[in-house]
């Protein structure tokens, strides 16, 4: 299993770094860049930002290539639809800004097909709260919810650079672990593909960077981790010899998740109270106000992730 581990690791590795140095061809060769025409934004030279582009590919062909070898076959074709949904969302943003009405509209798309289509959803709380199983349509529109948070919890992170690419390659190694005992290898291996993918955009996200991951990653990255939770409390919720009680899997996914989505629930309620829009951009987030304190782009990523 080691060697099998090191090998998926390392073709998304290799896969992703070829996959980002194309990208960054390109975007230099028809100028697809992003602009620091925005008070919010903090980077001062114009940058690629299709770094999504090439951990989304690097993702699927790391998959892909090994699956007939490995013989994955968990993967519902639904998730995969869905993963597309979102991915091209994101891009469609990177390229041309869209309303986040549009962007919601996509990514509870892509939750739908989660939750009906593949029956990918939290269908008992195991006791957490006093709750235990859920009605379908209860399951359903919780775990929609779930999902739908998560991936722009996951997008909202990536406000500096290697901050959303360490936040996520944490939470990947942690339900990679976590998957390794409950006996998913399907998604253990996904998550070893991810955290390659992950560990080579770092590479060229340090400062100063060279690519940015866009929507198209940050979305595409909160999708994956949405997903690996749901997994991950149906699994251990159905083997009796799981490493952990199911009763804690909520507080494990939750604990995972944790800054991400206190951060965005932080935010979004700062905006409701000063009257705006959720989804207005500002400078209220964790790693804007470490940047405020003379924090290093590395240092903020270390703290919070």
């Amino acid at each position: 299993m080691f060697y099998t581990c090191m090998a998926v690791f390392f073709v998304a590795v290799i896969a992703c770094v070829f996959a980002i140095r194309k990208t960054i061809f390109i975007s230099i060769k028809k100028h697809l860049f992003d602009e620091p025409t925005e008070e919010r934004k903090i980077h001062i030279v114009k940058t690629p930002n299709l770094g999504g582009v090439a951990i989304f590919s690097a993702f699927v062909f790391t998959m892909a290539v090994l699956s007939p070898y490995l013989k994955l076959n968990s993967f519902h074709g639904a998730l995969i639809a869905g993963a597309i949904i979102i991915f091209f969302v994101g891009l469609t943003d990177d390229l041309s800004a869209i309303s986040p009405i549009k962007k919601l509209g996509g990514q509870f798309s892509a939750a739908l097909l989660v939750c009906i289509v593949a029956d990918l959803r939290v269908k008992s709380l195991y006791g957490f709260l006093g709750v235990y199983e859920l009605p379908y349509l209860t399951s359903v529109s919780l775990s929609v919810l779930f999902i739908v948070f998560v991936i722009n919890a996951y997008n909202l992170m990536d406000g500096v650079n290697w901050l959303a690419g360490t936040t996520t390659l944490m939470g990947t190694i942690a339900f990679g672990y976590l998957f390794y005992q409950v006996k998913e290898m399907d998604y253990f291996i996904a998550c070893i593909a991810l955290s390659g993918c992950i560990s080579a955009f770092l590479i060229f996200n340090k400062t100063p960077a060279r690519i940015f991951m866009g929507d198209s990653g940050s979305l595409f990255l909160g999708y994956c981790i949405s997903l690996f939770s749901l997994q991950f409390l149906q699994a251990s919720g159905s083997q009796i010899d799981a490493v952990l009680p199911s009763t804690n899997s909520i507080m494990i996914v939750l604990s995972i998740i944790s800054i991400p989505a206190f951060d965005t629930v932080r935010v979004f309620g700062i905006r409701v109270m000063n009257r705006k829009s959720p989804f207005d951009a500002d400078k209220n987030h964790f790693h804007h106000i470490l940047l405020s304190k003379g924090f290093s782009h590395i240092q903020i990523a270390a703290i919070v992730s």
